[in-house]
């Protein structure tokens, strides 16, 4: 069976993230809370760039050469700090189409 190119990027994005604060009582004047709430949950993610909408980057962590998915993470786009692309070798995907 002959194979093609797959046209999928490879990117690494930086972004933010909801994130819930220390479990129980806490007074808001711990050093622990005040710190929490002055700092953003900053993630880096990596994964091939399977659909980008106006809202969203969705990105697979694992991609099969039968198309197979795995590992999806569902970013809002107002939420990335940055996106880069990362050349990665060109993923040959079964199907001459």
């Amino acid at each position: 069976m002959a194979k093609r190119v797959l046209a999928v990027k490879f990117v690494r994005i930086l972004w933010y993230d909801a994130s819930d604060g220390p479990l129980g009582w806490s007074s808001l004047t711990e050093p622990e809370i005040q710190a929490w709430m002055e700092k953003p949950a900053l993630v880096l993610s990596y994964g091939y760039l399977v659909k980008k909408t106006r809202h969203y980057y969705i990105l697979a962590a694992d991609l099969c050469d039968d198309l197979v998915i795995s590992r999806l993470t569902k970013i809002p786009v107002d939420c990335v700090k940055n996106m880069k692309v990362i050349k990665v070798p060109p993923l040959r995907v079964k199907g001459g189409r």
